[in-house]
């Protein structure tokens, strides 16, 4: 009633509820898993590692979607998720970050590294604080910037 002509969630996890966001409302949701998923497709990655918070690594909210643009996903680790949920929710939430979160990532990351994919999706608005997404042995998706970058794209278009 505002005059919205589109709506962007801002958090990955959020996402769990995009269906019934888009179904109640008759302007366009623009879904972080899909912009991501559509920017991987244009660059031919086929395999990569989905990174965030226990909800977005084990559900099929955002899994289904990158699956569907021809992306294979490593299967969750259960112990990292974990991890995330653990640095997210009880110090990145609060708007700090640690040497030890840092460090914690940039060797997880590695170890993805190892397992024969082509990218890392970091899909938690929130890692960007520990993660350099510029600086690592694999491409990182940061699915934050992509889908401000798609939000962007969305206005400019109207």
């Amino acid at each position: 009633k505002a005059g919205a002509q589109g709506v962007v969630i801002c958090a990955n996890s959020m996402h769990t509820i995009y269906d019934r966001i888009a179904a109640a409302i008759a302007i366009p949701v623009i879904h972080i898993a899909d912009v991501v998923g559509d920017k991987m497709q244009a660059d031919g990655i086929k395999s990569a590692a989905l990174v965030g918070t226990r909800n977005v690594m084990t559900e099929k909210f955002y899994r289904q979607r990158l699956v569907s643009r021809g992306v294979s996903l490593m299967p969750p680790d259960m112990e990292l998720a974990d991890r995330i949920d653990t640095i997210v929710y009880d110090t990145l939430m609060l708007g700090k970050s640690t040497r030890e979160a840092e460090r914690y990532m940039k060797s997880e990351l590695t170890d993805i590294a190892k397992a024969q994919v082509q990218a890392v999706v970091l899909a938690c608005t929130e890692l960007e604080m520990i993660v350099d997404v510029r600086a690592n042995v694999l491409p990182i998706y940061d699915s934050t910037s992509i889908h401000a970058n798609a939000a962007l794209d969305f206005i400019l278009s109207e």
